[in-house]
């Protein structure tokens, strides 16, 4: 989804960080991007970004 797509109120997963965990079976270290849940409450004018809020009300 681009951010000209966006609307105030919708809801969006975004990513908020990563892990890293080692496979206990090959022993590799395995990378995963973790995601949240938020709510669009702003989009730029010229679409250059959009304000969003989490759950337990941070803004991101």
């Amino acid at each position: 989804m681009e951010i000209k797509d966006l609307k105030i109120g919708d809801k969006v997963s975004v990513e908020v960080g990563s892990q890293q965990f080692k496979d206990t079976d090959d022993e590799k270290w395995v990378y995963e991007t973790i995601f949240g849940t938020a709510e669009v409450t702003k989009v730029n004018e010229t679409y250059e970004y959009a304000n969003v809020i989490f759950g337990n009300g941070t803004y991101g």
